[in-house]
């Protein structure tokens, strides 16, 4: 042992292996984690044990290896090998930094990019929400805090690939820290923003969780609307709630519906491959019968909720025609609008009712194809109902009424419009 501590070429190979591993961290700056630097946020951001900075353990065993260099004058056997273990230990640790950091991204850094990145943004309070879709699906009050989302983290979902789709599901999905509400993670929500009571997502009997906001913020800035949606509305999706009507199945339907209307820019998002795809979790959420067992009151607001779902679904899909005629997304609309309309089991918003909106909206936007297909459609329905007596039966004289509504609605509301614009006071 004393032959080896007393072996410079040997202390001089162990520290420049240790300043080289230590000097490598370098390698770590080209690699990414949901658009955040890696390496920088290892250096200046990453903490050992929750509150350690590596940078500090770094700088720690870069001292310790410069010292070791004084060892060639110290003759000292017992402070030889003290400091000679030392330098063991840092050797030990410069190699497991470089496997467990350089080489591949830690589940450890990655796990504190994604608290950073997603942690912060709302909390408990008496704020009342002013959003529409918010309002009828009763979310929770609460605010938002002075941060925002980063450039970066946005830009990374602008991009649809499996590494982005992961990210999204562990950082936006059902399973996210978002809905983890635990003693350590609230104290690092308290600790960080100042949050002392954590915003609070509901979860359905068949634990489907809401969709949060943390997710529609993101979805507004991103240019993959479409993916983000149909991936959100997969993951929510919950294994325990299919074969069942669930409240919060529909009432995230009802919130992307009202997203969509509101901050939909996304290209993909108009196009009748993408009205497949959302149709098909519409009928997830709307083709259920109403469950017997809930109170009046209850049934009454799960109805008035489908209602406006619906509404807000033919609103999109016949605005996007309107601004965006094309055939195939017509000949779709039509197979769509057909096949709910002529759906014969009980559904949460009766075929009549449905008819009454389809009419009114395209009343409201004076489109002659989408009026050739109201009358359609129409025509259909009243040939099915030959076959079905079960749908409910409905007039071409109630049609036309609730069409004169719409219309005398639309002449109003541009009349106090233009008072308020050309009015002399």
């Amino acid at each position: 042992m004393e032959t080896i501590i007393y072996d410079s070429s040997l202390i001089i190979a162990i520290i420049a292996i240790n300043m080289t591993v230590i000097g490598l961290t370098s390698l770590a700056e080209m690699k990414k984690v949901i658009g955040i630097d890696y390496g920088n946020f290892l250096l200046k951001k990453y903490k050992i044990f929750g509150f350690l900075r590596i940078y500090y353990v770094l700088i720690l065993f870069g001292i310790i290896n410069v010292f070791g260099l004084f060892l060639f004058f110290i003759p000292i056997y017992s402070l030889r090998l003290t400091y000679f273990w030392l330098l063991v230990v840092s050797l030990i640790f410069a190699i497991y930094y470089f496997f467990a950091y350089i080489i591949v991204e830690s589940n450890k850094v990655i796990k504190q990019i994604y608290e950073q990145e997603i942690l912060g943004f709302y909390y408990n309070s008496d704020e009342p929400t002013t959003f529409k879709p918010d309002i009828i699906t009763k979310v929770n009050d609460g605010s938002r805090t002075t941060k925002k989302m980063s450039g970066n983290f946005i830009e990374y979902f602008n991009t649809y690939s499996t590494d982005s789709n992961d990210a999204f599901a562990e950082l936006l999905g059902p399973d996210s820290i978002i809905y983890v509400y635990t003693r350590k993670l609230n104290k690092k929500r308290f600790k960080k923003y100042g949050i002392i009571a954590p915003y609070i997502y509901r979860q359905s009997i068949y634990k489907t969780k809401e969709l949060s906001h943390e997710f529609f913020q993101m979805y507004r800035y991103s240019k993959n609307q479409d993916r983000w949606i149909l991936t959100a509305l997969d993951l929510f999706d919950t294994p325990d709630s299919r074969g069942k009507f669930d409240y919060i199945r529909l009432c995230n339907f009802t919130r992307i519906i009202g997203q969509m209307n509101t901050y939909g820019t996304s290209p993909n998002i108009f196009k009748y491959k993408y009205l497949e795809h959302l149709f098909s979790y519409y009928k997830k959420a709307m083709y259920w019968p109403m469950p017997d067992l809930l109170p009046a009151e209850t049934q009454e607001e799960i109805r008035v909720l489908a209602s406006y779902t619906h509404e807000e679904l033919i609103k999109f899909i016949f605005s996007t025609y309107h601004l965006s005629p094309e055939p195939f997304y017509l000949q779709t609309v039509k197979k769509v609008l057909l096949e709910n309309i002529l759906h014969e089991t009980q559904l949460l918003i009766s075929p009549k009712d449905q008819l009454h909106q389809i009419a009114q909206q395209a009343a409201i936007l004076d489109n002659e194809e989408l009026k050739n297909l109201v009358v359609e459609v129409f025509e259909q329905y009243q040939e099915h109902q030959d076959s079905y007596k079960e749908l409910p039966s409905i007039s071409t004289s109630e049609i036309k009424k609730s069409i004169q509504v719409a219309q005398r609605k639309k002449a109003q509301v541009n009349f106090h419009l233009k008072k308020q614009l050309f009015s002399q006071n």
